[in-house]
């Protein structure tokens, strides 16, 4: 597959068709609703808005690309995540699309980041995106993707 055809401007391949189109569909899944009301909410511009929106795309990738691990959203994504939440039928909508499943949210205390998550997540976003997350939140200990990954949908690499 060529590189620039990868979904969510991955810079790797995770070698599984299956997973690609999965991939995809996260890609091209409609956010147009929670990213206007985070949006409204947070004073983000357009441009702003539709960067927080594929990182936030990214950062769920993650649970596929990297099975049984949790990882520490930014601070933007995270508050596209609530967002996302507040419009229950969109986002139960999209669970079952892309996941199959309810992908909950677990937020922990203030504070109480695990660095081991936090670096993981840094390293994660690096290894699959080519970039390095900024301003990770300070209290989610780590919003784990709880959700059953398909058979098929794992990466090869």
């Amino acid at each position: 597959m060529v590189e620039d055809k990868l979904p969510l401007g991955l810079v790797r391949d995770p070698a599984n068709p299956l997973l690609l189109e999965r991939l995809k569909e996260l890609e091209n899944y409609d956010f147009s609703a929670p990213r206007r009301h985070a949006s409204r909410r947070l004073g983000w511009e357009e441009a702003t808005a539709l960067d927080v929106e594929l990182r936030t795309k990214q950062y769920m990738a993650l649970g596929f690309l990297e099975i049984g691990e949790s990882h520490v959203p930014e601070v933007d994504v995270d508050e596209l995540w609530h967002s996302m939440m507040l419009h229950t039928r969109w986002y139960h909508a999209f669970c079952q699309v892309v996941f199959g499943e309810y992908f909950h949210h677990t937020p922990g205390e203030p504070g109480g980041i695990d660095k081991g998550r936090r670096d993981r997540s840094l390293l994660g976003v690096h290894q699959w995106f080519g970039e390095r997350a900024v301003n990770l939140t300070i209290n989610c200990r780590g919003c784990q993707p709880v959700f059953t990954v398909r058979p098929g949908l794992t990466p090869r690499v």
